[in-house]
């Protein structure tokens, strides 16, 4: 992401995220003739008329200061490439089922959590484990036949268990590694620089 991170080099070529230029990538396996494509748009914009809840501090999103407008932007325009790309790869691929994945747009949480701090990483996950199958669970009439036509079925003893976490999922819990503890290390440094210049661009 160009501001935040340098462009990184392999084999004499700088690399950036491929979302600058297209969205979506689907086209790479939906040319190899696949049946089911299963994309997942982890960035939609937030809808706060329709949200439940708010931070205590904001009463609409223009209160955030420019790190909450420029983010609404940033979710705003990759959603509506990703909509034009799914729009166009179904008239390209109509023989390849489509199933996209997305947030919903009335939440908060994910919206307004820090994603360079690390230690929000677990709670964010954990969050959006349940909303995923929450969400699977509603659109269980949508999907199943869907899914049945690739022999493939949502498992309902994950789906309707209340109490399930995506930690507790896991066969093994994962243990901190010296990679992650340096990404761990990097976001916040990157998380105390924003604060820093948040403050200052509010005293100014």
């Amino acid at each position: 992401m160009p501001g935040l991170y340098p462009p990184v080099e392999i084999r004499g070529r700088h690399f950036v995220d491929g979302a600058l230029r297209r969205t979506m990538h689907a086209s790479v396996a939906l040319k190899h003739g696949i049946d089911l494509l299963i994309g997942i748009n982890p960035l939609v914009p937030f809808n706060s008329s329709a949200a439940q809840t708010m931070p205590d501090r904001l009463k609409n999103l223009a209160d955030g200061g420019l790190p909450v407008v420029l983010s609404q932007t940033f979710r705003t325009l990759l959603q509506s490439r990703a909509q034009v790309g799914i729009a166009r790869y179904a008239q390209q691929f109509p023989q390849t089922d489509q199933l996209v994945l997305e947030p919903n747009s009335d939440d908060a949480e994910l919206f307004f959590t820090n994603v360079f701090s690390f230690s929000s990483r677990i709670r964010v996950c954990q969050h959006a484990y349940r909303a995923t199958l929450d969400d699977l669970g509603k659109r269980r009439a949508e999907l199943s036949p869907l899914l049945a036509r690739h022999g493939l079925r949502l498992r309902e003893e994950v789906v309707d268990d209340p109490e399930r976490t995506l930690i507790g999922g896991l066969r093994e819990r994962p243990h901190p590694t010296d990679t992650t503890e340096r990404l761990r290390r990097a976001l916040d440094d990157v998380d105390n620089e924003l604060r820093r210049r948040t403050r200052a661009a509010r005293s100014a």
